[in-house]
């Protein structure tokens, strides 16, 4: 559907999400979201560690691994579970990542706080965790409740920057083609260049949800 409207997702939505909702270990999601620059040196830097003979990006670039790791960490995957799946060798170590804004993100740290931001998300809602946990009991699907319960509450951040969206495009005569997770895609009216319509979606979704970049 791009061929005949723009692409408009949120850049990172699950961790921004996860950033706003939940409030302990904030300093080293924020230092990763902070600007491309933040989030590329860093994966750049685990790319040469990991991948010191493969190029970052194009043919054959461990930029796609590297982005996966994280995507996995979010989901409550494990760096070990990813080392074994990508068949990697080399090691970790305990490498902290000088950034240009004069911060240091200390990846070891940033892995050992996942767990601990799952679980205070849980504790927070403890009805529905329970909810969550008499569902695992009945399916028996092996899930664990915790993880599935922050998969949810940020599910719903994502459908909250969407809806915003859909508001948008209905308040301002644009056609929605098809939806995603985080996105949607518009055939914008004529007039309205792709880039102020970024713009204005961002401040749009960033009110509705509290935290979003659109693009």
């Amino acid at each position: 559907m791009r061929r005949f409207g723009h692409d408009f997702d949120d850049a990172a939505s699950y961790p921004r999400a996860s950033l706003r909702a939940i409030a302990i270990h904030r300093e080293l999601p924020g230092m990763l979201l902070r600007g491309d620059d933040n989030r590329d040196i860093i994966m750049r830097r685990l790319g040469e560690i990991f991948f010191p003979n493969a190029p970052y990006r194009g043919a054959g670039g461990c930029r796609s691994h590297i982005k996966r790791l994280f995507n996995l960490l979010d989901m409550d995957g494990t760096y070990g579970g990813w080392r074994a799946e990508l068949n990697v060798s080399a090691r970790l170590g305990d490498p902290q990542i000088a950034l240009p804004d004069g911060d240091v993100f200390h990846v070891r740290n940033y892995l050992a706080q996942q767990p601990e931001r799952t679980a205070w998300l849980a504790d927070c809602l403890p009805d529905m965790l329970n909810a969550l946990e008499e569902w695992a009991r009945v399916d028996g699907n092996g899930t664990a409740p915790a993880r599935t319960l922050k998969s949810d509450v940020l599910a719903e951040y994502e459908a909250r920057s969407r809806e915003a969206k859909l508001l948008w495009a209905a308040a301002g005569g644009h056609d929605v083609l098809s939806l995603q997770h985080d996105g949607i895609v518009i055939a914008l009216r004529p007039g309205l260049a792709a880039s102020a319509a970024e713009r204005e979606l961002c401040l749009a979704c960033s009110s509705n949800r509290g935290d979003s970049n659109s693009g």
